[in-house]
């Protein structure tokens, strides 16, 4: 009874309540409050791990990052992971927002190039909470990786005598210049060789070591052997002069004087009959011998060849008292003693049989030294040329005393001007004043004046300044000269084969920035005589990009009579007058010249200075942000690293 009393009052209120709709709204919004925190409550919290999400992946890329560029060529060591969490804790920091049980897990997989991680958090939320949502967990992955593109990478080297100078390795110890560049191109080689490992592309290397001069000649030949000087080049040289016997056979030569002799204290037919006729005057003067006309001769024995002179004197009447008239006949007695004056004609006559003595400048198998004589001469090249590779070697000509040679492929430059106001001209993509050819990167040989030449050192010898012939008796001015490494265009390379490059290298010779930087732009340009190669099209068929990298350890060092590309400064004058100060500035207007040339073909040009500093001319050289100085060894290794890593692409892949 008592419960359905209660069921009917309940149904009464709720049909109360449906039918009387004042205040409803209040009550469904108090019941809607609970949802609504529900969904605000994790759009805050969510929210929040997205940014924590965010700032986690940041973190976690550049540990990564940071890690695979310490990692190098090298495997993920100690010092590599520590890059890697000093990154991560950088930019993730324990605690931020609050977020707690941080973990960072970076790992290199064996076999492969590559730095991963997985990074994870656990969120509070703040509203979720109400609902039993205390944490939100956030993870992420990440993953960085070392790539390359097809590349093409020309390394311009300065092989000259100081790089065999000591220099501190940076540990410590000492090593010497040479040594460490070979070290760090190694380092370079691996740093890329990683990078390129499994992606298909294409790495090229070109060579271009530098002294006074490089060594291109097979290059230049390979291309075109016209494009080399053939018959006869001018070179500052010497020759031998010789005594030698000259053609057998017999030699007359015929030779006439006339004298006068005087005898003094004669009378008139004293003179004319008798000192003029060659008769002794009795008691005063006697003939010896007498007689009118008077003959001898002469025979001499010398070195095979007998020579005969057969001498005729004849006398004659000239003058008495002064006079040529004859003396009166009466004039006789000492009251008359004058002076009488004779004339005395000598017919010679030079037989020589056999063979005589003359100089030579051949030498043959009867030939005695004499003298060097040290000048401009015009030697023939052509067998020196064909000496490059199975030809036999060359003697050296006017020289007997020296060895057989062969052309080792360094070379003199083309025909140039001389002028201090060298510069590129952007407009007309070409290097001012005209007929600088040998600034020419491009242009092929259509003449002599174009034409390349062979460096030919065991010829050349300087002299004093300002003459154009100097004798020695001795072996003696030899000028200093250095032919380099032969340079190499664009080739892939295994590793055993870019180390045995770099060991090729040898520290000789002074330092002609130009020539390097030229013959590096000749192998790197897409426009020049090298262009077969330089654009051959990768298997890939993709893109190319082009490093020009130039390391030298010193300022410009040219000498008078040092023997370069350009000859000998003292005596050829092609860059200067003479004057070394003024010599050097040129050659460094023209290295300025060329650089500017190559960064004009979208070239990157990386400049390395070791063990020196960095000279204006070496920063303009070089592109924007790729010029580095390196006092030891391990700065030069840490410079072609980051070269390396620049020329390589460092990216994340997740």
């Amino acid at each position: 009874m008592t419960d359905t009393k209660r069921l009917k009052s309940r149904k009464t209120f709720f049909s109360r309540l449906r039918s009387n709709t004042r205040g409803n709204t209040l009550a469904m919004v108090a019941a809607g409050l609970v949802p609504l925190a529900g969904i605000i409550g994790s759009g805050v919290d969510l929210s929040r791990a997205y940014m924590v999400k965010t700032r986690l992946q940041q973190a976690c890329d550049a540990g990564v990052l940071a890690g695979r560029k310490a990692m190098g060529e090298g495997s993920y060591d100690s010092n590599a992971r520590a890059q890697t969490d000093k990154f991560f804790n950088a930019n993730f920091p324990v605690g931020y927002l609050d977020s707690t049980n941080r973990t960072f897990n970076p790992t290199s997989p064996s076999g492969t190039s590559q730095v991963s991680a997985s990074a994870s958090v656990e969120l509070p939320t703040i509203v979720m909470k109400i609902f039993g949502n205390d944490d939100i967990d956030v993870a992420v992955d990440c993953t960085a990786i070392l790539e390359i593109a097809n590349t093409d990478i020309t390394m311009v080297l300065d092989s000259t005598g100081s790089m065999a100078n000591n220099i501190d390795d940076g540990a410590g110890g000492t090593t010497t210049r040479i040594a460490a560049l070979r070290a760090a191109m190694n380092s370079f080689y691996s740093i890329v060789d990683t990078a390129a490992n499994g992606t298909g592309s294409r790495i090229r290397y070109a060579m271009v070591p530098y002294t006074g001069t490089v060594n291109v000649g097979r290059q230049i030949i390979a291309v075109d052997p016209a494009y080399m000087v053939s018959g006869n080049h001018n070179y500052q040289s010497r020759e031998a002069i010789w005594e030698v016997d000259g053609p057998p056979g017999t030699t007359v030569t015929n030779d006439t004087t006339t004298t006068f002799e005087t005898l003094n204290s004669v009378d008139g037919p004293e003179c004319t009959g008798q000192f003029s006729q060659n008769q002794s005057v009795p008691g005063w003067w006697t003939a010896n011998p007498s007689g009118n006309p008077v003959t001898s001769s002469s025979t001499s024995n010398n070195n095979g060849t007998t020579t005969t002179v057969d001498t005729t004197r004849t006398y004659s009447y000239y003058s008495w008292n002064g006079s040529t008239a004859q003396p009166p006949s009466n004039a006789v007695g000492s009251s008359y003693w004058r002076t009488c004056v004779r004339r005395v004609v000598t017919d010679t006559t030079t037989t020589v049989v056999g063979n005589p003595r003359i100089e030579s400048n051949q030498w043959d198998s009867s030939a005695t030294f004499l003298r060097w004589e040290h000048k401009q001469i015009n030697h023939p090249i052509d067998a020196y040329i064909a000496s490059i590779d199975t030809g036999p070697s060359t003697p050296l000509p006017g020289d007997q005393f020296a060895s057989n040679v062969n052309w080792d492929g360094c070379i003199e430059e083309r025909d140039t001007v001389d002028s201090d106001t060298v510069v590129y001209n952007g407009s007309t993509d070409s290097i001012d004043p005209n007929g600088t050819l040998d600034l020419d990167i491009d242009a092929a040989p259509t003449d002599d004046a174009s034409r390349w030449r062979p460096y030919w050192p065991e010829v050349v010898r300087h002299r004093d300044a300002g003459t154009t012939m100097q004798s020695f008796t001795t072996n003696t001015r030899k000028s200093q000269t250095a032919c380099p490494a032969e340079a190499q265009q664009f080739e892939e390379m295994t590793s055993s084969e870019f180390s045995d490059y770099a060991n090729s290298l040898v520290a000789d010779g002074g330092t002609y920035h130009d020539i390097g930087m030229i013959w590096g732009a000749r192998f790197s340009s897409p426009t020049g005589i090298f262009a077969a190669n330089v654009n051959a099209t990768p298997t890939n068929g993709g893109y190319v990009s082009r490093h020009l990298i130039f390391m030298t350890d010193g300022i410009l060092d040219i000498g008078q009579t040092y023997y370069s590309a350009y000859g000998l400064e003292r005596h050829d004058q092609k860059v200067g007058t003479g004057d070394e100060t003024q010599a050097s500035a040129n050659h460094t207007s023209r290295f300025s010249a060329v650089c500017e040339a190559t960064k004009a073909k979208g070239i990157r040009v990386w400049v390395i200075a070791f063990a020196t500093g960095l000279s204006t001319e070496m920063t303009n050289c070089a592109s924007p942000n790729s010029a580095f100085t390196s006092s030891n060894a391990s700065q030069l290794n840490a410079a072609f690293t980051t070269i390396a890593q620049s020329v390589s692409d460092l990216r994340l892949s997740q």
